[in-house]
This record gives C-alpha cells, structure tokens and sequence, in this order.
C-alpha cells in the first residue's frame, strides 16, 4: 500500500470484496461519502489499480462549473471507446472528431442537447443503458465517477437509472460523494442488495506521524506530530499540505518549534477548511467570521442575530462547520483551534471587523451578556469621547471590577482607561471616581502609575471629605504603605487628606487615623493630637488605629531613643494575632521589632503578613512585605555560618522582592530590595576560603552586591531610609573592594540623610559602626572612637524596662585638656558662623548631639557662649 493511502485497509478490503462479487457476474455499487480532503479520490483511484486485467473502465470526474452542461458526466463516460474496442463499438462516438452520440438513428442531437424533449432523452438513457450491458457481456464494466454531487442534474437521473436496472449484469460502480447537506446523495439506492456506503475515517495519530515524516523525509518528534494531527483532525488533505508548508518554511524545515506548527497550522486551515466551506455555502462563512469577531463566551445563533440572519442559518452552517472539522462536535458552539480565530480575524476587512464589533458591543449590552465580554468588544472600537457612546462607560466600569475580583490587573487597567476616554467633557464626579479606580488597580501594577492617579485625585477635588474618602478608597484599609515608601509624590495625597481633616469637625475617627499613618509614614504629623493621645492610650480596635499604633511603633523604633516604648506599641498593635488581612499596621509593627532588636518577633508577624499578601496576589505589597522579612532574617540569623539554609532564605526573599518591585513600575522599593539584598551578600559570614582571590582584588560577593546596586538605582524622590540603607549597601560595596576612604564617604552621607529624618537608631541603619569600620582601616582611630562616641543615648521612661547597664564611662578630662576630635569638627564649623543645625546636617549628626558638644566645649574652656568661643581656643 502506498504512503498516500495510510489507514484504509477496512475500505480497500470492501472494493476487493465488490471486485470479485463483480467477477462472479453480479452487479455491485460502492458509495465512497466523506468530508473534502478526507481522501475519497484517492481512494478511487488505488480501486482503480486494483482492477482485474481484463476489465472495462469508464471514468469521470464531475466539477461545479459544469452542472448546467447537461450530460457532461454522461460524454465524459462514453464520448469515446474505452481501451481494447473498436471506435464503432454500437453506443460510441463514431470518431474522434465527433461529439454527438450515434445509436442507430433513435437520438437526434438536438435531443442530446434538450434533455426537455421528452421522448428522446429517454431513448437516449435505454440506449445507454443497452451499451453498457453489452459491454458486460464481454467483460466485467467498472464505472468510476468522482465528486459525483457536483454532476449535472440529467446526469445524476441516468445514474439512478443505470444502478437500478444492472440485474445480474457484471457491472461495478464506485462514485464519491461529500457529506455536506447539499452535496447529492444517492440514498434512494440504498434499498439495492448490492449497494454499499464507504465513509472512510480520519489518519490515527500514528498515521499521521508517517505521512508528515514522508514530507520532511525523516520522522519528526512525537510533540510535533502531534500538534500537526490535532490541527489538521486527521484530514490527510489538510495534514499533507501542513506537513509541505512546514517543511519549505524558511527556517522551520529543520526542527520547526510548536509556536510555528501553530502559526503554520491556522493559516492552512484558512486556506483549506474555511476556504472550503465559504466556496460551499458563503452565508456560513459571513457567519463563521462574525464567530470570530464574537469571540469566547458567543454562538452561532447570536451570529446570526448579528447579522441578520434566522436561525435555520445558525442551524446550517453549526452542521457544514462540523463536517469540516471546525467546529466542536458538542455543544456551546466553540472552534476546535483557538489560533484559527487568530489567523480569521487577521484576514477579515478591518472596515467590516469594526462594523461587527460595534453591533457586537451594543447587542451585547442590550442582552445583559457578562460584562467583560462586552467590553473586550468596545475596547476593539475607536474611541468617541463624547455622549454618542454614553452606554459604554458602566460597561467598561463593571468589566474592570470583574477583572481586578480575579486579579487580572491588566485588563482592569485597560478597560478604566478607555471608559475615561468615553466620558464626555465636563465629567468631572465621574472623572475624579474612575480615575481613582484606576489609581487602586495600578497600585498592583505599576506603582508610579498609581502614583499619577493618586495625584490626579487631588488635583481634581477640593473639598476635604471627598479627598480623604477617594484616596482611603484607592488604597484600602487593607493596604500597605507602598505608595509612601516609593516615592515623596506618593505620599503626598495623603499628606494633604490628612491636613484637610482638620477643616472636618465631624470627620470619622477611621479615616482620619488611616490617611493620618500614612502621612506619619512619610513625616508628616497632620494627625488631630487628641485623636492620636486616644490611640495611644487605647488599644487596636481598628484597622486605623492598628494603622497609626504600628507607625508610631516604627518611628519610636527607627529614633531609637525609646526602643522598649516603640516595642510597647507593637505589641499593642498586633495584640489581637494575625487578622487575616495584612494591613499597614502589621507591616510597620514588624520593622518596629526588628529595629528594636527582637527580629524574632518581627519574623512571627512578617510571615502571616507574606502569606496574606501573596493570597491576596497584591504584588506590590508583597514586594515591600518581603524587603522587611529579608531584614529580618538576616538580623536573627547574626554571624552564625552553620545557618546557611537561614542566609539563603533571607537573601532569597530580596531577590524576590526585587523582581516583583522591577515587574510592577516601583523603582524606589525595588532599590531597597536591592540594598537589603546587597547587604546580606556583604555582611553574610562564608566559610573559610570560600572567597579566594589574589591579594587585594575584590571578592565576588563585592562584585555580584557592586551589580545589584548599580542595576538598580534609588529615584531621586524615593523615601529617606531607602536612600540611606543603599547609602550603606554601597559603602559596603565599596569597603570590600578596597577603597576605606570612598566607604566612609558613603557612609557620612547615610547618616546625614537618616538625620535630616530624624532617623538615628543603630539598629535601623548601622552608619556609625560603618563609619568606625572604614576610619579603622585607614588608621584613624581616633576618629573612629568618637563617632561612635557621637551615638545618641536611649532615654527611658518610667514605664519602661531599665536599659542593658552600660559600660563604666572613662574618666572626665579637665577642662584644660585637649578637645576630642568629635568636638574640634563640630567648634570648627562653629567658628565659620554655621548654626547648630547646619553643623549637625554638615556632620550628618542630629542637633541634640551638636548641642551636648557645644555644652562640653563651653564647659572645658569655662566660657558661656560662641562670643568667647575664639578668644577661649586661642588661650587653650
């Protein structure tokens, strides 16, 4: 059996069967019925290869073009003899030259050619029918007829005629015949005892492998393969020109990949299938395209509504789309290959896909269809901007609610987006609602988008209570503080809510806590104080009040002069356990213990609040979550290096952060993530000889923390402490390369940046110990011993736990002593007319210590005041 007719040994073991019945001298008639490209021709003409030597074959082959020449599948079978008789063989032409049928003078031509005559024709159909009999009589007549539904009408009667008047005459007949409604269907022969039907069955997937290795010349991979099967559906048509498109593809004729079968396979799907039943029935293609347009969730009735139609035409072309494999054998309506939509739409007139998609969306909107389905439909149309389209905006606004309850943040941005650009001028309530919708889905992301839309709210609106509830609504009482941490613009909406509460007499007590921590994050004391004496003095009954607990839990941290307070706070604000919701106040209780010194309490609430965000799939949240978690870690782990499972966790947590922060437009946490990261790769205690290098070359661990740093720059208005953590990341960077002085540069310039904030706790940003780090190494110690001797005290109150006891202080010098060096910078900058406050900035020192200098200083030299200073130095 050749390649071409894989899988056909059942019908080919029926026509060897029929050819010996016809042998035995009885008649028999084989139908060969099935869907274009299933393989009936070249069916017939294996049978016809398989004919005894002696027989007498009389061929045709039908065509559309030619149904109204009548009898023109007749003159195909008997306008000449066949092989082995003579021209003048009764019945035939009598030559070559001649058309016209001669039988004895019973047919005039004119009755050949006006099959309506009457009479004549039916002499002319019992001539026919003697002619064959008598050529059986010297040898078995095979009649072989193809495509036959395409044959005239006179045509197709002679058929019937001649198949139910064989008798016991030695004749076979074999005709093909398609399966599509209109195709013409000999059932009226099936009450003949010698007729039978062959339906012939799409290639097997192991078939289909051979004859698309045949094509390539070399068998290809099972995936492959498989994908050429599943889009063909077996059809060895369609299969072998797939299978000859792949192979001459520039490029894919090697290993074509399954994105190119994909590709590949739509479009010869188009140009056979579909083109095959738009030459069938052209009102089933204009339907077919409308189904694409339509798009999941559509059938083909809605088609027809579309388009005009009934649905007896939704009805018809469900059963052609069948037959031709295109169309899902059960119910809803759905296309068999998801990328033939693609390749449909692309080739569809753009004038006319536009006009379907707008009578698509509106018809849709009239029926309630889901929203979604709707606005894909609207999204696809140019955009009016005016009142001509009024009906699209809630449809838009109820598609991207729909999408953001799934998290498809995507598409909810996309559809806000249009619906504000459908809005008519003068929409400003609506204007300043959908903007901040889009604000709240951007915020999961792009980060610096919700930012512009956070920005666009208060440019919008003046009166206070509208403000505060728009931008409490944008983040949620469930947020986290990512808009504060990424930026001074971010934090500023809530900064001018806050202060607008103050205008509010009756202004609720939740929303004011709420915009009043986040502007608190940001530096910002707008809150009413006897609102804020009330929390302080209450416990975390809210989500406000957990809010404004776990910032003043964080900022009393983050001073470091009253830590045990700070902890207090926390303590106070996740007193009632994990609420299931990750909130503000969580997240800034966690860093309040971590920088307080208990990170193990700190990792007890990072990990609820990392599982919370990630279920709530808030990304940019997460992010943030998982920069104070990596903290965290790392300050418990300490400088153990049998934990490295610990160090690697820790690090593995920023370097999610960091991809998260980068996928979702948050530069300014996604350098935090890059300092926390940095850090761990510094500060991480590695086993000995682990990083072995030449003398004085720098490590990888130097190098790979340099990249991470350098690849992810702070923004210039990011946040204060993120600007100083990758201040220190850097001077570390730059410790371990070798370069103590360029370090303790770095590190200077964090610790002014943490002073101007106000931030001084050592156990948020280590600068002065860095800073002592890199004196050490360049032999001034002497500088090194009063940094740290700069350090401010912890105060106590008097409720809190008593202080670790300190070291015994070494011994007062007397006055006529020298000055340490921490006191000769600060009376040296005195003496140039700077004021305390610009000396504490210059030294990146906060003004309480500058002032305790001075004191000092006043006191040795046993003057009152900066008048005297000079005089006082010129004497020492």
């Amino acid at each position: 059996m050749s390649d071409a007719l894989l899988h056909r040994d059942r019908e080919l073991a029926a026509i060897d069967a029929l050819f010996r019945t016809v042998e035995n001298g009885s008649p028999a008639v084989a139908v060969v019925k099935g869907p274009r490209g299933i393989g009936k021709s070249a069916l017939l003409r294996e049978a016809l290869r398989r004919l005894p030597a002696r027989a007498v074959v009389l061929r045709a082959r039908c065509h559309s073009a030619e149904r109204d020449f009548a009898y023109g599948m007749v003159r195909q079978l008997f306008d000449r003899p066949p092989a082995g008789f003579p021209e003048r063989t009764p019945g035939f032409a009598a030559g070559a030259e001649h058309n016209e049928f001669a039988s004895a003078g019973l047919l005039e031509r004119s009755a050949v050619l006006n099959p309506a005559a009457g009479e004549p024709a039916h002499a002319m159909l019992d001539q026919l029918f003697h002619t064959t009999r008598a050529l059986a009589a010297t040898a078995p007549v095979v009649i072989a007829v193809d495509d036959l539904g395409q044959a005239d009408g006179p045509s197709l009667r002679w058929f019937t005629y001649i198949t139910r008047r064989l008798d016991a005459a030695p004749v076979a007949v074999l005709a093909t015949v398609g399966d599509a409604p209109d195709d013409a269907d000999p059932a009226d022969l099936a009450g003949l005892p010698y007729v039978r039907t062959l339906r012939p069955r799409p290639l097997c997937e192991t078939c289909a492998a051979e004859r698309v290795a045949a094509v390539f010349g070399r068998p290809l991979d099972s995936e492959t393969a498989a994908a050429c099967h599943w889009l063909s559906s077996g059809n060895p048509l369609i299969l072998s020109e797939l299978a000859e498109r792949l192979a001459g593809d520039a490029g894919t004729a090697a290993t074509p990949d399954l994105d190119t079968v994909l590709r590949v396979g739509s479009a010869t799907l188009v140009d056979t299938a579909v083109t095959w039943v738009r030459d069938r029935s052209p009102e089933t293609g204009e339907l077919l395209d409308a189904f694409a347009v339509l798009g999941p969730g559509g059938d083909l009735d809605m088609c027809a509504v579309l388009t005009g139609r009934g649905g007896f035409a939704a009805t018809e072309a469900r059963g052609i789309l069948r037959a031709a494999g295109l169309l899902e054998e059960e119910p809803p309506d759905r296309l068999r290959h998801a990328a033939l939509r693609t390749e449909l739409l692309a080739r569809l007139n753009p004038a006319i896909r536009l006009e379907l998609h707008e009578h698509a969306a509106e018809l849709l909107s009239r029926l309630g269809a889901p929203a979604r389905q709707t606005a894909d439909h609207v999204m696809s149309l140019g955009s009016l901007g005016g009142s001509e389209r009024a009906w699209a905006v809630p449809v838009l606004r109820a598609a991207a609610h729909d999408a953001a309850s799934t998290a498809d943040w995507n598409a909810a941005g996309r559809y806000l987006r249009r619906a504000l650009a459908e809005l008519p001028p003068g929409a400003g309530a609506d204007t300043v609602e959908l903007t901040r919708r889009l604000g709240a889905v951007e915020l999961h992301r792009d980060l610096r988008s919700a930012v512009r839309a956070l920005g666009a709210v208060v440019a919008r609106t003046d009166d206070a209570r509208e403000l505060t509830q728009a931008v409490t609504a944008l983040t949620g009482p469930g947020a986290v503080p990512v808009t504060s941490v990424e930026s001074a613009e971010g934090a500023r909406p809530f900064v001018v809510a806050a202060a607008g509460l103050g205008g509010v007499p009756d202004a609720p007590r939740e929303l004011v806590l709420l915009t009043g921590a986040q502007a608190l994050l940001a530096g910002h004391r707008v809150v009413d104080r006897r609102v804020a004496r009330a929390v302080a003095g209450s416990g975390a009954e809210s989500t406000g009040a957990r809010a404004y607990l776990g910032v003043l839990a964080a900022g009393h941290a983050a001073a470091g002069r009253h830590p045990y307070r700070a902890m207090r706070l926390a303590g106070r604000c996740v007193a009632g356990g994990p609420t299931g919701v990750p909130d503000l106040g969580l997240l800034c209780a966690a860093a309040a213990f971590a920088w307080s010194g208990d990170p193990a309490e700190a990792l007890r609430w990072c990990d609820p609040l990392v599982d919370g965000l990630r279920r709530r799939r808030h990304d940019t949240g997460l992010a943030l979550a998982l920069v104070v978690r990596a903290d965290a870690r790392a300050r418990a782990t300490g400088t153990d290096p049998d934990v490295t499972a610990r160090w690697d966790e820790s690090l593995d947590d920023a370097q999610e952060a960091l991809e998260l922060a980068r996928d979702h437009g948050a530069p300014g946490i996604a350098a935090g993530a890059a300092a926390v990261a940095a850090r761990i790769l510094l500060t991480r205690p590695y086993p000995r000889g682990f990083w072995h290098g030449p003398e004085g070359a720098a490590s990888p661990a130097a190098d790979a923390a340099g990249a991470v740093l350098a690849g992810n720059p702070v923004p210039t208005d990011a946040h204060p402490l993120v600007r100083a953590m990758h201040l220190e990341s850097r001077g570390l960077a730059v410790l371990a390369a070798g370069d103590p002085a360029a370090a303790a540069a770095l590190f200077l310039e964090c610790g002014h940046q943490l002073a101007v904030r106000g931030i001084e706790a050592e156990g948020c940003v280590p600068w002065r110990a860095r800073v002592a780090t890199a004196y050490k190494a360049l032999g001034e110690h002497e500088a090194a011993r009063a940094i740290l001797a700069d350090a401010p005290t912890q105060a106590a109150d008097a409720t809190d736990e008593p202080p670790p006891a300190a070291e015994a202080p070494s011994p007062q010098r007397p006055a006529s002593a020298r000055l340490t060096a921490g006191e000769r910078r600060v009376t040296e900058l005195v003496l140039q007319n700077l004021s305390n406050l610009e000396v504490a900035e210059r030294l990146c020192l906060s003004k309480r210590t500058v002032d305790t200098h001075l004191g000092r200083v006043y006191r040795k030299l046993g003057i009152r005041g900066r008048p005297d200073l000079a005089a006082a130095l010129e004497e020492l």
